[in-house]
């Protein structure tokens, strides 16, 4: 009675029969324990357990179904979501299950566009981290176990990254050098020669940097160079200070940089460019000394593939000042996404975003029309069948890196799925009919509504990734030609040796182990592999 009463506390919405010690409801809402959401089957409240084939088990104070298995199938779909903070950069991609890409754009809330069957798992990971600025996103309450209501707490917190910045002085002699970036966190420079130098105080992601001479070392008049920009994904190493009479240092500027670019003077001094904005070689030059630039190294993923140009200012002759007039420009590479297909017989239809593509019989390769980002995220789905099959995804979603991708592959069953074995007859997939199991009565319908009814979604293997939907898993057996398999609710459903439902009447009728067993689900008379 303690207990029942302890039950009843912590469930404050659910109704409990006074000496009873039952947990009934009416409703789903009145099924929360503990900020656990549950369902309400057969009057008790039933909670998330994926040991279950409902995946639902009915608590120690529901009667006479008290800690047992709800046997009835829960399939209903709920949305998962929650709200993303602090984000500035671009191109935040979150997935759930492994698939479904979602790009964010701004702090808030955002849902995945699948839903999760109730009782299925979802994950949701970081798939790309934003960049321009860099930031790190990290996923709280991201995993769990679907239950009747919308999950809306999954959280996505962001914060940018900090880099330093520094460069080197060249051919110091006297004492007293004080550089300042941004007006302030003074550095004193000490040592002759080159002196590398760094301040103290990172830099974030995104933000202006500017490095100025506040004292002159006794003796030396010195001058800056590449000391103005904005951060990106790099410590800035590349700023020149140069104290040497007489010389003077090429550079000018980069723009559109997400990555590292190694730029060349006279193909022989080198200058590791990290950040858009101002830039110099470390190598200062006579007056009357040529030069060239050019780009040594494009940027590559990570960040992004990109082509960097010396778009004007790329030769010239040293003067009485700084060279500043060299530009550069960096752009980002695009790159198609496609692979193979086999066993094709019929019309497949699948997308990429919002790019699709119509494959006819036969085709054994493709490649979508709209090529995507270096840095950007593909997600390749089925979204029209061919007639007669199911085909399957490999190789679905990654992250375009630095050339084409090609390694998507398409599997394609062989013959024709009549549909759904529900009773004695096939129901009609193109009128996307399921079997309904009302007391125990099979028939074909489009929705399964009512008390006591179970949808039976697939009775086929091909229809484990059926409509693009892989939480969808069919199990079963062979017998002739009759499928002796239903709609099971979750992934572990199809690990031998329970990955079958079985006929006892024929040989061998647990081909990956258990023994055929009478089963009260989805209704009495059914058998299954334990």
């Amino acid at each position: 009675m303690v207990r029942a009463l302890l039950i009843c506390a912590l469930a404050m919405s659910a109704s409990c029969v006074r000496g009873g010690g039952s947990f009934r409801c009416v409703e789903d809402s009145e099924c929360t324990l503990n900020g656990l959401s549950g369902v309400c089957s057969v009057g008790y409240c039933a909670f998330p357990d994926p040991e279950c084939e409902s995946g639902f088990r009915y608590g120690s104070h529901s009667g006479n179904v008290s800690s047992t298995c709800a046997q009835q199938q829960i399939s209903t779909e709920v949305t998962v979501g929650g709200e993303v903070t602090n984000l500035v950069g671009s191109n935040l991609v979150l997935r759930n299950n492994g698939g479904d890409d979602l790009l964010i754009t701004a702090s808030g809330s955002y849902e995945f566009s699948d839903p999760v069957v109730t009782g299925d798992p979802y994950e949701v990971t970081v798939a790309a981290q934003p960049s321009n600025p860099e930031q790190t996103c990290t996923v709280a309450n991201g995993t769990g176990t679907a239950g009747s209501t919308k999950i809306t707490d999954v959280a996505v917190d962001c914060a940018t990254a900090t880099y330093t910045v520094g460069g080197t002085v060249l051919g110091l002699v006297g004492t007293g050098l004080v550089l300042t970036n941004n007006g302030g966190n003074d550095k004193s420079v000490t040592g002759t020669g080159n002196v590398p130098f760094m301040f103290s105080t990172a830099v974030a992601s995104g933000t202006a940097f500017d490095v100025q001479i506040k004292t002159q070392p006794s003796g030396q008049t010195c001058s800056v160079s590449g000391n103005t920009g904005t951060v990106g994904a790099a410590n800035i190493t590349s700023v020149v200070v140069n104290c040497m009479a007489g010389t003077f240092t090429v550079g000018g500027t980069v723009s559109g940089l997400q990555g590292t670019v190694v730029l060349k003077n006279n193909n022989t001094d080198t200058a590791t460019v990290t950040a858009n904005g101002s830039f110099a070689f470390p190598t200062p030059l006579a007056t009357t000394t040529n030069y060239s630039v050019t780009v040594g190294t494009n940027p590559s993923y990570p960040p992004r593939s990109q082509t960097c140009m010396v778009t004007s200012g790329a030769t010239g002759q040293v003067g009485s000042a700084n060279v500043t007039s060299v530009m550069v420009a960096c752009t980002t590479n695009s790159f198609t996404v496609g692979g193979t297909i086999t066993g094709l017989t019929g019309t497949l239809v699948i997308k990429n975003g919002t790019d699709t593509l119509s494959l006819p019989a036969g085709t054994t390769m493709f490649t979508f029309g709209a090529a995507v980002l270096s840095g950007n995220t593909y997600n390749v789905q089925v979204m029209t069948q061919p007639s007669g099959q199911t085909c399957a995804i490999n190789s679905a979603t990654g992250t375009v890196a630095n050339g084409n991708v090609t390694n998507v592959s398409i599997s394609c069953s062989a013959g024709g799925d009549p549909g759904i074995l529900c009773g004695s007859v096939y129901c009609n997939p193109a009128a996307l009919e399921i079997c309904c199991i009302t007391s125990g009565v099979p028939a074909c319908s489009a929705t399964c509504n009512g008390g006591g009814t179970v949808p039976i979604h697939c009775d086929d293997q091909q229809d484990c990734v059926a409509q693009g939907k892989p939480t969808t898993v069919c199990c079963g057996s062979v017998n002739g030609n009759v499928v002796n398999n239903i709609y099971c609710g979750g992934q572990s459903q199809c690990e031998p040796p329970k990955a079958f439902y079985c006929d006892p009447n024929v040989a061998n009728p647990c081909p990956n182990g258990g023994t055929c067993t009478a089963t009260m689900y989805p209704f009495p008379g059914y058998y299954r592999c334990f």
